[in-house]
């Protein structure tokens, strides 16, 4: 019980660190939600994977 005490500083530290290497995200669109989502990802010179990296940060972040 001392040693969680004194290293909960440290545990808690290593679990914010600890990052998920890779996540698939399916996102279902209608076909003219899908044309102005691409559209605008084209304007802003992302990708669309980048894009929805964005917006799920956003998201999370609030």
């Amino acid at each position: 019980m001392d040693y969680v005490k004194s290293h909960s500083k440290t545990l808690n530290n290593m679990a914010s660190e600890i990052k998920v290497s890779k996540a698939k995200v399916t996102a279902e669109l209608s076909p003219s939600l899908r044309d102005k989502f691409n559209r605008k990802c084209k304007k802003n010179g992302t990708s669309a994977a980048q894009q929805l990296r964005d917006l799920i940060q956003q998201f999370v972040k609030g």
